[in-house]
């Protein structure tokens, strides 16, 4: 059962943010970057789980988001339609969450190694700097 399930789309829409590595803690493993495969399909516009409802999955389990953004996982996949794109959606969260959000059916994102490869597409515009 859904422990916040009157929570409202507002609320839902702030906690998704886009993210800034400079604000986090790596060093200290305060915060911990997971991911889930948002199961796209290549030549399906209708299948992919968004940002929003995985974030909601660790929201209704009384995690924190400190920010969210759709990424790829680094792999390469054949070009045709019906086949998996490699879309993932990431979140940063705090580390004590981890074991709930890998119940909830996340992966830590290892920044060491699967970060080279994985490309992530920020939902922030970014600004210019004078």
């Amino acid at each position: 059962m859904l422990k916040n399930s009157g929570i409202t789309a507002g609320q839902l829409c702030l906690s998704l943010t886009a993210c800034n590595d400079n604000k986090f803690d790596w060093e200290g493993e305060q915060h911990v970057r997971v991911y889930q495969d948002d199961q796209a399909i290549s030549c399906d516009n209708t299948g992919a789980v968004s940002v929003k409802t995985h974030g909601k999955l660790l929201i209704d389990e009384d995690i924190q988001l400190h920010c969210s953004q759709k990424g790829d996982d680094g792999f390469i996949y054949t070009d045709s339609c019906g086949s998996a794109t490699g879309s993932i959606n990431i979140f940063t969260i705090h580390n004590k969450d981890l074991d709930t959000a890998e119940s909830l059916g996340f992966s830590r994102l290892l920044m060491h190694s699967l970060m080279r490869n994985v490309s992530i597409r920020s939902f922030q515009t970014q600004k210019n700097t004078h």
